[in-house]
């Protein structure tokens, strides 16, 4: 599951086709750990489909809701996964413009936009950030400049080549109209 942490993620509720999303926080061996949106009620045992989808891969597995620990939700990964070339919003994805995170302190830093989804971005960042941290997150597009306040959900550094660069998951705190509406049309683009 490795081509998939810190990306986004799409669940399908067996028993009523009811969709959540959230980030892929980890993937040991036998089990995928997700940071929902929100959280609804999961029965453990209870069925979904998991949609996952990176700029190296794309897969959906049959999985079951094992239990939720520490805010994260786990799940059951079949031995073998099948894993097929990227979906092409994905490969979109990476060709996108860069942003500034802005700390409470004022600092800014360009970032590389990674993923992005209705209520979240993926960054990669020359710094780390603690879980729960706010910043501000800033894009110029071709709609006019969007900033949105958000919270950090994951961050880690990566490993070999991509050691300096820490994947940063935030999820919105707030958006304003006018943000809104040109987030929705870069999500369109």
């Amino acid at each position: 599951m490795k081509p998939f942490i810190s990306t986004r993620a799409r669940l399908v509720r067996k028993s009523s086709g009811d969709q959540f999303y959230g980030w892929v926080t980890d993937g040991p061996e036998s089990r995928l750990v997700l940071k929902l949106d929100h959280y609804d009620e999961f029965m453990a045992g209870e069925p979904f489909e998991i949609f996952l989808s990176s700029v190296k891969a794309s897969s959906s597995i049959e999985s079951t809701y094992v239990g939720l620990v520490d805010g994260h939700c786990y799940f059951t990964v079949p031995s073998l996964v099948r894993m097929d070339p990227p979906l092409p919003q994905a490969r979109r994805r990476s060709m996108l413009p860069m942003g500034t995170i802005i700390t409470d302190s004022g600092e800014s830093h360009e970032v590389e936009i990674v993923d992005i989804a209705p209520q979240g971005i993926g960054i990669e960042s020359p710094i780390s950030f603690e879980t729960g941290d706010k910043v501000r997150f800033a894009v110029k597009t071709e709609m006019g400049p969007i900033e949105i306040k958000t919270e950090v959900v994951y961050s880690r550094f990566g490993q070999g080549e991509d050691s300096e660069k820490c994947r940063v998951g935030l999820q919105f705190a707030a958006l304003g109209r006018i943000d809104q509406a040109r987030w929705s049309q870069l999500l369109a683009s």
